[in-house]
């Protein structure tokens, strides 16, 4: 088990696919694996969500996904989603579509994890600004009145 200090930021990701798609597509699979190829996530959960027009949610788990592109995943995997954390990830989920789940986290910011510890500090809030809001902001605020 790690320390507090050995671990950076970790987010999820629910990622709906298009009405024709049920699984990671290539591309996707393959941009994951490059972020794991160089160092800056480890996947501790992945699989995917298929949420009938009824609403019922059927769980596909990492090891029936058949994407030789997530091998890299295979050796950080933590599968730490519990059936709750599922059941509450898939009301981002639309009835009738299928989406995968991704937790990472962020280890190219662990060593400020590891330093705010060596110093005595802690982080006490962590959170994420949603890319929309980012955008909307830049696209209303002209560079010069900042």
């Amino acid at each position: 088990m790690q320390h507090q200090s050995e671990l950076g930021p970790v987010d999820y990701l629910v990622v709906e696919f298009s009405d024709d798609r049920h699984e990671f597509d290539s591309a996707l699979a393959s941009s994951i694996a490059e972020l794991i190829r160089r160092d800056v996530v480890r996947v501790l959960d992945l699989l995917v969500i298929v949420k009938s027009v009824a609403g019922e949610i059927d769980v596909i788990e990492f090891e029936e996904l058949d994407q030789p592109e997530l091998t890299p995943v295979n050796r950080t995997l933590a599968e730490i989603l519990a059936f709750d954390d599922i059941t509450n990830l898939a009301m981002a989920v639309r009835p009738g579509a299928t989406a995968g789940v991704i937790v990472w986290e962020h280890t190219a910011v662990v060593p400020v994890s590891d330093t705010t510890c060596e110093i005595g500090a802690q982080i006490v809030a962590q959170g994420r600004i949603s890319a929309p809001a980012i955008i909307a902001t830049l696209n209303a605020d002209p560079p010069g009145e900042r």
